[in-house]
C-alpha cells in the first residue's frame, strides 16, 4: 500500500470516528474545536470527511464504528482517491457551509422561583447557579457568549472558566462580565447590586453589542457595588460576602441593622405581609442569625432579642410585630 493510500485510509477511519462524536448528544465545545482543527489540518481529512458523510447516510459508518477493529483499513483504489480530491474543491465549499451546524448550538432556557423558594441548577457549560426567592432568569448560550438576563430577584453564580466565552449578567441598569468566579447579583427597582465571593468581576453599562462592553469598576473578593454606582465612578464597599449571601444556607445574618430594613428583607421570603405595629419600632437595631423556616417561627426569632411578639393581623392577611408588654412590671 502506498504512503498516500495509507494516509487516506487512516483519515477515513478518523473521519468516521469524528462523525460519530459530532452526532453524540454529549458533544462538548472542546471536542468541536478539536474537530475543526483536525478538518483544517489536511486535504486528506477534508476528502475523508466528505466520504464519511456518504457512509453515514447509508449506515455503513455506524457499522464500522461498532464492529471494525481499531486498525481495519478500507481498500480504496487510487483512482477513487483522485476523484475525491478533484471533487473536494467543490464539495468542501458546501461542506464548510453545512458543518457549522455542529458548532452552532445556540440554546435558550428560562428559570424561575416562587416567593420563598430557592433553586440550584447546573448549566450546560458546567457552571452552577442558585436562584433566590422570587427570581426570574433567562440563559442564552452561543458559540462565543454566555448571557444571563436577570429579570428580577437574586442569583448566585459559580462560573466555570471559559476564556473563549465570557459570562455576562445583563440587567436594565448595566452588565457584569466574568471569565470564572463566584458572585451574586440582586436586582433592585432600578439598579442591581453585585457581591463577589471569589475571583474578579467587571461592572459596566449595557452595550448595544456584547463585544463593545467597557468595564467601569472591577470588584474583588469581599467587595460589593451597584451597577449605577460603578457607572457613576464610585468605588466598592468592603464586606463579608459569605455572610451577606448566607441566604444560600437558608439563613439570614443581620449585624446592627434597623428592624425596618430586616422586616423589609424578610418580606422577600414570605408571601404574607409583615408589618410593625408602631413605626418607631423600625428604628431599633438588631444583630441576629435568622433561620428561614415558617413565618411565625422566623419572626419570633427576630423579636426575641427586642422583646417583641408576633400576632396575626386583625384586618386582612399577614402578621404584626408589636411590643410585648407581658414582661413589663
Amino acid at each position: 500500500m502506498s504512503r498516500k493510500n495509507a494516509g487516506l485510509t487512516r483519515a477515513e477511519n478518523e473521519a468516521i470516528a469524528w462523525l460519530a462524536k459530532l452526532n453524540a448528544p454529549d458533544l462538548s465545545p472542546a471536542d468541536e474545536a478539536r474537530f475543526f482543527e483536525w478538518l483544517n489540518a489536511s486535504p486528506l481529512h477534508q476528502a475523508a470527511y466528505i466520504k464519511a458523510e456518504e457512509l453515514w447516510q447509508r449506515g455503513d459508518a455506524l457499522r464500522r464504528v461498532s464492529a471494525a477493529p481499531p486498525r481495519t483499513f478500507l481498500k480504496v483504489p487510487m483512482q477513487q482517491w483522485q476523484g475525491w480530491a478533484v471533487a473536494c474543491a467543490c464539495l468542501l465549499v458546501v461542506g464548510l457551509v453545512l458543518l457549522p451546524q455542529f458548532n452552532h448550538k445556540d440554546s435558550h432556557q428560562g428559570y424561575q422561583t416562587a416567593i420563598g423558594e430557592q433553586r440550584e441548577i447546573q448549566l450546560e457549560d458546567g457552571s452552577r447557579i442558585t436562584l433566590n426567592t422570587d427570581t426570574k432568569l433567562d440563559m442564552t448560550f452561543t458559540d462565543n457568549a454566555r448571557i444571563a438576563q436577570l429579570q428580577q430577584g437574586e442569583v448566585f453564580f459559580d462560573i466555570a472558566p471559559d476564556p473563549q466565552r465570557p459570562f455576562d449578567v445583563v440587567t436594565d441598569s448595566g452588565q457584569v462580565r466574568v471569565l470564572g468566579t463566584r458572585f451574586a447579583v440582586r436586582r433592585l427597582d432600578a439598579d442591581a447590586v453585585v457581591t463577589v465571593v471569589e475571583g474578579r468581576v467587571a461592572l459596566g453599562g449595557k452595550p448595544a453589542d456584547q463585544n463593545e462592553f467597557v468595564p467601569r469598576l472591577t470588584l474583588n473578593a469581599n467587595e460589593r457595588a451597584s451597577l449605577d454606582a460603578a457607572q457613576a465612578g464610585k468605588g466598592a464597599e468592603v464586606l463579608d460576602a459569605q455572610a451577606a449571601l448566607s441566604w444560600r444556607n437558608r439563613q439570614l445574618i443581620y449585624r446592627d441593622q434597623p428592624l425596618a430594613d430586616v422586616v423589609a428583607d424578610l418580606g422577600r421570603y414570605f408571601p404574607e405581609p409583615i408589618r410593625l405595629d408602631d413605626p418607631a419600632l423600625g428604628e431599633r437595631r438588631i444583630t441576629a442569625v435568622i433561620q428561614l423556616s415558617d413565618l411565625t417561627s422566623t419572626l419570633r426569632a427576630v423579636g426575641q432579642s427586642l422583646n417583641l411578639r408576633v400576632e396575626p393581623a386583625q384586618a386582612g392577611s399577614g402578621v404584626v410585630l408589636l411590643q410585648d408588654t407581658s414582661a413589663d412590671p
